[in-house]
C-alpha cells in the first residue's frame, strides 16, 4: 500500500515537473532576446516568474463576449440600415418636390406664352368668387406681374 502511493507521488511529480519547469530569459551574443525553457549553458538567464492562472477569457466568457460582439454589430447594422431608409425617404421626398415645381413651371411657361402672344383673356376673382375679366388699361401690368411672377417662381 505504502509502496503504491509512493509510486503514485512519484509519478505525479515527475508528470508535474514539465508543467513547473522555469521559463528562462536571456540574451544573446547579438543582442537578441529569447525566451525557453533550457538556456545555454554559456549564456547567464534570468528566470522568469510566470503565474499559472487560467485565462481570463474562459470559454464561458469567450461565448458571452462573442454574442455581445454579435448584439453590437447587428444593433451597429441596424442603425445603419434605419439611416439609409431615412434617407432613400427623404430622397424621394425630394425627388417628389423637384417634380412637381418642375411640373408647375412646365404648366406656368405655357401660360406665360399665351399671355405674351395675348391669346387668352386674363381675369381675376373678385371677393364673391366671380371672375371679372381685366380692362385693356389692366392687361399690361397683369402680363408683367405674372411674368415677372413666373421668372421668380421658376428661374
Amino acid at each position: 500500500m505504502i509502496r503504491s502511493s509512493l509510486v503514485g507521488l512519484l509519478a505525479s511529480l515527475i508528470i508535474a515537473a514539465p508543467v513547473s519547469a522555469g521559463i528562462y530569459k536571456w540574451t544573446d551574443a547579438n543582442g537578441k532576446v529569447h525566451y525557453g525553457d533550457r538556456p545555454p549553458q554559456a549564456v547567464q538567464a534570468t528566470g522568469m516568474n510566470i503565474a499559472n492562472n487560467p485565462s481570463p477569457v474562459s470559454a464561458g466568457n469567450q461565448d458571452a463576449a462573442r454574442q455581445q460582439a454579435q448584439k453590437a454589430f447587428l444593433e451597429q447594422r441596424q442603425q445603419e440600415r434605419q439611416q439609409q431608409a431615412e434617407a432613400k425617404a427623404q430622397q424621394q421626398q425630394a425627388d417628389a418636390k423637384a417634380q412637381a415645381q418642375k411640373d408647375y413651371c412646365t404648366s406656368m411657361r405655357g401660360r406665360t406664352q399665351e399671355i405674351e402672344a395675348g391669346g387668352r383673356p386674363m381675369y381675376r376673382y373678385n371677393e364673391k368668387g366671380e371672375r371679372e375679366y381685366l380692362q385693356e388699361s389692366e392687361l399690361a401690368s397683369a402680363r408683367e406681374e405674372f411674368v415677372s411672377y413666373y421668372k421668380k417662381v421658376c428661374g
